[in-house]
C-alpha cells in the first residue's frame, strides 16, 4: 500500500517579497485568462462555423448529419410510439 505524505509550508514575507509574490501571481492570471479567452474565442469560431456550414458539407461529419435528422431512431432511442 502506497503512503502519501503532505508537507504543509508558510512563508512570512516581507513587504517587498510580498509585492514580488502578487506581481508574479498577477501575471500568471492575466497569462491563464488570455490564453483561456483565445481557447474560447477559437471553440466558439469553430463550433458555430461547424453550425452554420452544417455537417453534411465536412466529410468527416456527415453521420453527424445522418443521425441528426433520423427523428424515426431517435423516437425509437426515446421511446416514444406515434
Amino acid at each position: 500500500m502506497m503512503v502519501h505524505k503532505a508537507y504543509k509550508y508558510r512563508i512570512y514575507p516581507n513587504p517587498e517579497q510580498w509585492q514580488l509574490i502578487h506581481r508574479m501571481f498577477g501575471c500568471c492570471r492575466f497569462v491563464f485568462n488570455h490564453f483561456l479567452i483565445k481557447w474560447n474565442e477559437t471553440y466558439a469560431a469553430r463550433f458555430y462555423a461547424f453550425m452554420e456550414d452544417g455537417a453534411e458539407r465536412k466529410p468527416g461529419l456527415i453521420l453527424l448529419s445522418i443521425m441528426g435528422s433520423n427523428t424515426e431512431l431517435s423516437h425509437r432511442i426515446k421511446g416514444d410510439t406515434d
